[in-house]
């Protein structure tokens, strides 16, 4: 009699697996117990792109995936605030100047930082998060930085109506810096 049991394993330096007490269990394996694995290796891009589309919930980052209703994924890892995307993506020229823009501009390890002092490519990339993730504009925070000779409210005053965010869209510290 075969028995088989299906599951989903890194397999770590030297061949090493460790198998779900759940399949130790429902098998009723014995120790010393002859096994036999398949191991069955899955590209992790298989399918990402597909009719010029992107599927996030394909994308391993480690992240765990909720599947929502109308095409949408939560994407939330432990301590992380999660986030609800829509989980097919078109690629469009929009799409690829935004990744450049923060790509060359920004950094993304845990927090989006925009650092650009243009502000026509803050409002494209708030306008492109907010058409293409559905991110709404009102929930974006924005902290200003100033060297020592900046008037702090004009500035802020001035960003604020540039970009279209409102006053408690800003942290209420500004960082301030001085030019070597």
């Amino acid at each position: 009699m075969t028995r088989i049991f299906e599951f989903v394993s890194v397999v770590r330096k030297w061949g090493k697996f460790t198998i779900p007490l759940v399949a130790v269990n429902l098998l009723n394996l014995k120790n010393h117990e002859n096994l036999e694995f398949q191991v069955i290796k899955q590209s992790l891009h298989k399918d990402i792109f597909k009719n010029n589309f992107i599927d996030l919930a394909r994308i391993n980052t480690g992240e765990k995936i909720l599947y929502r209703n109308k095409n949408f994924i939560t994407i939330f890892k432990t301590s992380k605030t999660p986030i609800t995307l829509p989980r097919f993506i078109e690629i469009t020229p929009n799409l690829i100047e935004l990744f450049f823009l923060i790509h060359g501009d920004g950094h993304y390890k845990n927090k989006l930082y925009f650092v650009n002092k243009n502000p026509d490519l803050h409002k494209f990339v708030i306008k492109e998060f907010e058409e293409i993730l559905k991110i709404p504009k009102n929930i974006w925070m924005a902290r200003l930085l100033f060297n020592n000779n900046s008037n702090v409210e004009k500035a802020k005053k001035e960003w604020r109506k540039l970009i279209g965010i409102k006053e408690e869209q800003f942290y209420p510290l500004i960082s301030k810096t001085e030019l070597r």
